[in-house]
């Protein structure tokens, strides 16, 4: 897994790095009564307003984390899911409530244990929001299967890239066929795979797209370890 920096802010977030907020969202926001949410910037707030955001969450807890690429979700235990979307520089951040703000947070939850999570995002372009159910969210944003979903099977990776057209790199990091490979993650995956980047997909036979599905899964699976 990539190092962060003592902002925690990692450069474009993909499922690895979605996979460790996901661990930081089981270690510091769940079964914890959320006293409030503090919204610094209301353009975060994602197909919902954030008031709507708030009367959701003030007063329950979450209770679950899931990943999806590289979406992070966490079920309220009232009803529903917490959306959350990093773009290309958010992270979760835990703090203090009585400690300053950490530097460009735009979304907090402060629990009753005078602890908080806070949502960091120099770029502005993360999200969050609410749904009512995961399978929802995916279809409704075009995402195709997790990139380490264990029913995707080398097969069903060949077919959802031989379905595409253009270079192996921009199929592999289109989020409709797997989700969760960015830019970084792609280039090592196409090197361990011995794959030129820009090798047209109609160039690779069924056992070159067998090791490809192969080393997607050990690269990644090696960085979040």
């Amino acid at each position: 897994m990539r190092q962060f920096h003592i902002s925690g802010i990692a450069p474009m977030p993909e499922l690895p790095d979605v996979e460790y907020f996901r661990c930081i969202l089981e270690r510091h926001g769940l079964r914890r009564t959320i006293a409030d949410v503090v919204v610094a910037d209301p353009r975060i707030v994602d197909g919902s307003t954030v008031k709507t955001l708030q009367g959701a969450l003030c007063g329950t807890r979450l209770s679950t984390a899931r990943r999806h690429g590289k979406h992070l979700f966490a079920r309220i235990a009232g009803d529903g899911w917490l959306t959350m979307h990093f773009g290309m520089t958010g992270a979760l951040v835990p703090v203090v409530k009585a400690a300053p703000a950490p530097r460009f947070e735009r979304l907090r939850l402060d629990f009753k244990n005078a602890t908080a999570l806070a949502f960091v995002d120099p770029r502005r372009l993360g999200r969050v929001g609410l749904s009512a159910r995961i399978e929802d969210f995916i279809a409704a944003h075009g995402l195709g299967p997790d990139a380490l979903d264990p029913d995707l099977t080398a097969a069903g990776f060949a077919e959802r890239v031989s379905a595409r057209r253009g270079g192996i790199k921009a199929i592999l990091m289109n989020q409709e066929v797997v989700a969760g490979v960015g830019n970084i993650y792609a280039d090592e995956i196409l090197f361990q795979a011995r794959i030129h980047p820009a090798t047209p997909r109609q160039a690779l036979d069924a056992a070159r797209l067998a090791h490809l599905y192969r080393a997607m899964r050990e690269v990644l699976e090696t960085a979040i370890a």
